[in-house]
């Protein structure tokens, strides 16, 4: 039988319960995205241009390419999770946790740079990191809720909306229509062809 706990006590406790949950992989995954995505800003010129990186990497600056960021990063982020910890997750609530947690942050890059970049007529490389870093964290944590509290999709369903997302960038990138979204700025030039 556990010592009841002094009034003195309770705080301590309450503080290193909260410790846990905010340092257990599921809540600082988001971290390791958020440098993953990171990392694949650069990934395409790192490798000289390489046309299959570019199919899933950032060819350029326009803003559908920056989604690019998370394209990978995050359901790699959640797969490699599943897989360290798949006797203790359902597979359904996992990947469409995945699923939401893409959508959630494409939706997020897309409203916060519009929204800031409109509204003070700029454009900072300081506010696109934070952009992506909030739109990171707001995906990850809006797929934890919908994973510890809605009725999941069946996993082929979740997981195939995920690569039909893929195929759709990948689509994008070699065929881009003409639309401002995926104008790249500095050479005003669309897709990895630059046409």
């Amino acid at each position: 039988m556990r010592p009841a706990l002094t009034l003195g006590q309770l705080p301590v406790v309450y503080f290193m319960n909260k410790l846990k949950k905010i340092l257990s992989p599921m809540s600082y995954g988001w971290i390791i995205i958020f440098l993953l995505g990171s990392l694949f800003h650069f990934i395409y010129e790192m490798t000289g241009d390489n046309f299959f990186v570019g199919l899933i990497a950032p060819v350029n600056e326009s803003i559908w390419e920056h989604l690019k960021l998370a394209l990978v990063p995050v359901p790699l982020g959640w797969g490699i999770y599943y897989l360290l910890y798949r006797d203790s997750l359902d597979k359904n609530h996992w990947f469409t946790g995945c699923m939401v947690a893409l959508i959630t942050t494409f939706i997020l890059i897309l409203g916060l740079y519009y929204t800031y970049t409109e509204a003070l007529g700029v454009e900072l490389v300081v506010v696109d990191i934070l952009v992506f870093m909030v739109a990171i964290f707001g995906g990850h944590h809006m797929a934890r809720h919908f994973y510890k509290r809605y009725k999941q999709i069946p996993f082929r369903y979740a997981f195939g909306i995920v690569i039909l997302l893929i195929i759709l960038f990948v689509y994008f990138t070699v065929s881009p229509p003409e639309l401002p979204i995926f104008l790249d700025g500095p050479s005003q030039t669309y897709g990895i062809y630059k046409t």
